[in-house]
């Protein structure tokens, strides 16, 4: 219990290391922790009664990571969703990937609810980004990263989520599965 209570407690005490040429701005903390809870209370969630009219934007980017892991599952109103290109610079140039653009809450239901079924009742670390996690959404995204931004790290798998910049009710705009990055 108290090495629990340790753990904790340096995990918090540490540092966001924010990438050189990242821009990166933060939120007030209050609206950080609103969108920390929404996250933990989601993955406490039963998928029989989960309430997902207060988790998405009113549209939702799906990125080219969390696409790539729902892979040929999806139904085909996903599969025949708004289109999104994602370039990404690596070491053999850039490299294109897909991802999807959702607009209506029941497009966005069956990605809540894939995830939800996916995790299989792990509970995960629901955290900052890291700096690689940072490299990674600042090379597929055209705009300066804002919090809230969070991560939940079920350890193999970390899924990033962007959150609208409310101060009352922060919904996710983005979500993506975190892939791995060659350097240029």
């Amino acid at each position: 219990m108290l090495l629990a209570a340790l753990v904790s407690v340096a995990l918090i005490s540490q540092q966001q290391v924010i990438p050189k040429g990242v821009h990166y701005k933060k939120a007030p903390d209050a609206v950080n922790k609103l969108a920390a809870a929404k996250l933990q209370k989601f993955f406490a969630s039963d998928p029989k009664t989960l309430d997902m009219s207060h988790l998405g934007a009113q549209a939702l980017v799906v990125g080219p990571g969390m696409w790539e892991y729902f892979g040929p599952h999806v139904p085909d109103d996903l599969k025949n969703a708004t289109h999104a290109e994602f370039h990404i610079p690596n070491a053999n140039g850039v490299q294109v990937l897909e991802g999807r653009v959702l607009k209506t809450e029941d497009l966005q239901s069956w990605v809540w609810l894939a995830l939800l079924v996916s995790a299989h009742k792990q509970k995960p670390v629901i955290r900052k980004a890291n700096a690689d996690e940072l490299r990674y959404y600042w090379a597929i995204i055209p705009y300066d990263i804002e919090e809230p931004l969070y991560v939940a790290d079920f350890g193999k798998n970390k899924f990033l989520f962007d959150f609208d910049d409310s101060k009352t009710d922060p919904r996710i705009f983005d979500v993506d599965r975190v892939l791995p990055m060659k350097q240029p």
